[in-house]
């Protein structure tokens, strides 16, 4: 089966037309000054999903985000969103009425990180 998808790719022809092709390949030039371009897959889903959740106002608690078992199991989510408050993309602030609920935001560093995406994409549009 993944020969066939290899095959199928291999024979499909990319112009610089389309353009997400475009952003992949302003994505790969300016790479070196991604700053995310240390973190795995799992890492940018959970913080994808923190940022759109901060977008449309909506308060994220830590166990919201060991549910997400789409991107991976409890024990790695727990320790992806560990390394992502360690690395400086995530805030994690415990409830003062609760002490078991835990809020997930996005630090400046992931707002770092949104703007980067949003000037390649800018670029990629002219």
């Amino acid at each position: 089966m993944t020969s066939q998808i290899y095959l199928l790719v291999c024979s499909m022809s990319f112009s610089y037309s389309h353009s997400y092709v475009r952003f992949l390949k302003t994505l790969t030039v300016h790479h070196s000054k991604n700053p995310c371009k240390d973190l795995d897959a799992t890492e940018l889903n959970l913080l994808h999903y923190v940022v759109l959740a901060s977008a449309e106002s909506e308060r994220v608690l830590a166990g919201d985000l060991l549910r997400l078992t789409q991107f991976a199991s409890q024990a790695t989510l727990h320790a992806k969103i560990k390394g992502l408050v360690a690395k400086g993309f995530l805030i994690v602030e415990t409830n003062n009425d609760d002490g078991r609920k835990k809020s997930v935001t996005p630090s400046k560093a992931a707002a770092k990180y949104i703007a980067f995406m949003s000037d390649c994409l800018s670029k990629t549009a002219k």
